[in-house]
């Protein structure tokens, strides 16, 4: 770079700077990316003085060293940790971490994406020191398999419709009871009353025409996605029993010292993603969820979740296909944040931290068969994940 640039001086400076001494100054440049910018330089700026005559300081090199632990959220054993510049490309993060992991890579930049703690997707073309400024310890970095550009939201919950047929019309029906609201769906639909004994609650319909090659078009809006969604809230009272209380009430009830885990914030992302791994949540899923919830999740020094098992899940949230699958898996999660003062009151939960994730199989009550069965293609499949933030 340096023997290019004194090239080009000389070149159009030759009288001006000859029988002085050249020396060409970058501001938080060192020399490791000079073969990245050298095709995006577009002017120099000369500083000559006579031979032999003191000049300027020369700025000292940036010294400073960035660690970062990085993990990949499709293999549990998966991960590295790299020291690099705070001018050292993403890509060149990747690309350190596919060489160390070949059969979870193809081609790099292509294929897999980086994210940090704010869950935007980091540009591979940019420096690592914009992101990372300051830091204690090692920051936390994850790689994921890029996802095709979608027009639909990237972080959502998901209800995956996998049919066997090439393609096949199917009805999705989603009923609330009284105390819990829809908050959020995507493709858009109306929502309706639903006449329950429990009193008035929402229910909203999708009809979709879904292909073998695991996307779908939704008949009402015209849209082309890869899944349904939505999101719920609590509202003031919900029906237990035949007792009207507080729906954050029954979730509070449903969370608790007794079945819940306690997890650092700082271990959350590693921790989630292998239990939904291991309960047969795909990796496009476990991201799309885990980037909805980190903003959440980073409010908080402890996270206190449980997976419900799915005949409680389904006494609140209604699911209704037709025609009837061959198999239904429906993951939810509840999750509460705690501060150090608060896990006091939670040793237990915190003792299941060291449980392995394949307790949450029972726990949901799905075996491994099921999970297996997910990828049957000869047979009609539904899987859900979503969750849930309880507060107060």
């Amino acid at each position: 770079m340096l023997e290019l640039a004194f090239r080009h001086a000389w070149r159009w400076f030759g009288r001006i700077i000859k029988d002085h001494e050249v020396y060409f100054r970058a501001t938080y440049v060192v020399n490791e990316i000079w073969g990245t910018l050298i095709n995006s330089v577009f002017g120099l700026y000369l500083t000559m003085r006579p031979m032999g005559t003191p000049g300027p300081a020369m700025l000292p090199a940036v010294t400073r060293s960035i660690t970062l632990n990085v993990w990949h959220l499709d293999g549990d054993s998966a991960h590295l940790e790299v020291t690099c510049s705070p001018m050292t490309l993403w890509r060149d993060i990747v690309h350190i971490f596919c060489d160390h992991y070949p059969e979870l890579c193809t081609i790099p930049e292509k294929t897999h994406a980086l994210w940090w703690t704010q869950t935007e997707e980091l540009d591979l073309y940019r420096h690592v020191g914009e992101y990372v400024v300051d830091s204690d310890g090692p920051e936390n970095i994850y790689i994921t398999p890029k996802q095709p550009e979608e027009k639909e939201p990237k972080d959502k919950p998901v209800l995956y419709v996998w049919v066997a047929a090439q393609v096949q019309t199917v009805h999705v029906d989603v009923t609330l009871i009284p105390g819990f609201a829809f908050s959020a769906m995507a493709p858009g639909a109306a929502i309706v009353p639903a006449h329950l004994a429990a009193g008035l609650g929402e229910r909203v319909v999708w009809k979709v025409v879904v292909r073998n090659t695991r996307r779908m078009l939704d008949m009402e809006t015209g849209l082309e996605q890869t899944a349904l969604s939505w999101q719920i809230r609590a509202k003031q009272s919900s029906l237990l029993g035949t007792t009207i209380i507080p729906a954050s009430d029954i979730l509070n009830a449903n969370l608790n010292n007794k079945n819940a885990v306690v997890v650092p914030v700082a271990e959350i992302i590693a921790y989630l993603n292998s239990s939904m791994k291991t309960l047969g949540v795909p990796v496009e899923a476990r991201t799309s969820l885990l980037r909805l919830w980190i903003p959440t999740f980073i409010r908080y020094e402890y996270i206190a979740l449980r997976f419900l098992p799915q005949k409680l899940y389904g006494q609140a949230v209604f699911l209704t296909v037709r025609p009837k699958p061959n198999l239904i898996i429906r993951i939810f999660m509840l999750f509460r944040g705690l501060s150090g003062e608060d896990i006091k009151s939670w040793p237990l939960a915190q003792k299941r931290l060291q449980d392995p994730v394949t307790r949450w199989q029972k726990e949901v009550g799905v075996s491994q068969a099921d999970i297996d069965r997910l990828e049957d293609k000869t047979i009609f499949r539904i899987l859900e994940c979503n969750g849930l933030e309880v507060l107060g």
